[in-house]
């Protein structure tokens, strides 16, 4: 935590488009969510001060509210890299068209895990809710400790 000795990081990380995928990777608009199982991913990367690189956010969490405030689901980390991620872990948290550039430019879209959620069931079901407005607030921070905040309007829908 920190980033290298001697850099100094002063950028904030950028929160990019939610994206929604069916249970069978089509995508669909962000703005409506059906109640059935999805997966919820959010473009995310950090800009390096010195040099403009874009790599990995170093944390990103979420939680669910209504419109008014009440939170529905609690706080969840969705990544926090403290250790070097292998690649079958990678293929679970990023999106399928993400992308490394090169060894250290990244362009990923992370995966909102629901707070229960576990390798065998990683998509996110919004049956437990009822049908409305409800907002997705998501925080990315890098490893200098800088942090960005944003939230997106949603709305539940039947399936």
């Amino acid at each position: 935590f920190g980033g290298f000795y001697g850099a100094d990081d002063t950028a904030r990380p950028v929160l990019g488009a939610l994206r929604v995928f069916t249970a069978t990777g089509r995508p669909l608009a962000a703005s409506s969510v059906p109640e059935a199982p999805i997966a919820l991913f959010v473009r995310a990367y950090d800009i390096w001060s010195q040099g403009g690189t874009q790599v990995g956010v170093y944390k990103l969490s979420w939680s669910l509210s209504t419109q008014s405030g009440t939170t529905i689901w609690p706080t969840t980390t969705t990544l926090q890299s403290d250790f070097l991620i292998s690649n079958q872990m990678m293929g679970w948290i990023v999106s399928p068209d993400s992308e490394r550039v090169d060894l250290l430019e990244t362009d990923f879209s992370y995966r909102l895990f629901h707070p229960e959620a576990t390798p065998l069931t990683p998509l996110m079901n919004f049956s437990t809710v009822t049908t409305g407005a409800y907002v997705i607030h998501i925080s990315a921070q890098d490893a200098a400790g800088n942090t960005t905040n944003r939230s997106y309007p949603i709305k539940v829908t039947a399936p």
